[in-house]
């Protein structure tokens, strides 16, 4: 079954929320700690199946057209701790895609996810980037709220295994969003 699809244009604002007070951003250096920061974070809200390396290697390492140096993203807490990623990829055809968003646990329900947003937005908009996209999981409602929230819209691309609108509608039903427009590919 495909994960959820999101898309969003680059020119619609998204709602505006500014990381907590001592907290930045703080761009991927490709260190072995920057390495390590990104796995630790990864491996706390994912939990990849086949482990840590394996994920960074598929993620990051050889997922295309991902330049980890421009792409890959940290928040940084008051402490200077590395405690939330994003990776902003812009594809060869100029299309941009949200990918490996991720905040710790205890920095949850800070805003941090509606920045990263934001954030993300910024970038592709700097970029010349028109239309972005990013893929889900049904049962990541926070998730998906912060995007929709960000001007994201639900896409009924084609999945043979799944009602694509079946699954889209439950969601919204969670979250209590009644008039969402589902784009058709």
């Amino acid at each position: 079954m495909k994960q959820l699809l999101m898309e969003a244009a680059t020119m619609e604002r998204a709602k505006e929320r500014e990381l907590p007070i001592g907290y930045s951003y703080e761009r991927f250096d490709g260190s072995d700690k920057d390495i390590a920061d990104w796995k630790a974070i990864t491996v706390e809200v994912f939990a990849p199946v086949d482990g840590p390396d394996a994920c960074y290697h598929a993620a990051i390492e050889t997922y295309p057209d991902c330049i980890p140096l421009q792409d890959v993203h940290f928040v940084v807490n008051e402490n200077g701790e590395r405690v939330a990623t994003i990776t902003t990829i812009t594809h060869k055809d100029g299309s941009g895609y949200v990918h490996m968003v991720g905040a710790r646990e205890s920095e949850r329900g800070r805003g941090i996810g509606h920045s990263m947003a934001r954030y993300a937005m910024k970038i592709f908009a700097e970029r010349g980037v028109s239309r972005v996209t990013l893929t889900t999981d049904d049962f990541r409602l926070a998730a998906i709220k912060t995007y929709l929230d960000a001007g994201f819209k639900p896409v009924l691309w084609e999945d043979p295994e799944s009602d694509m609108n079946a699954r889209w509608d439950a969601v919204l039903e969670k979250l209590g969003y009644t008039h969402i427009e589902k784009l058709i590919p």
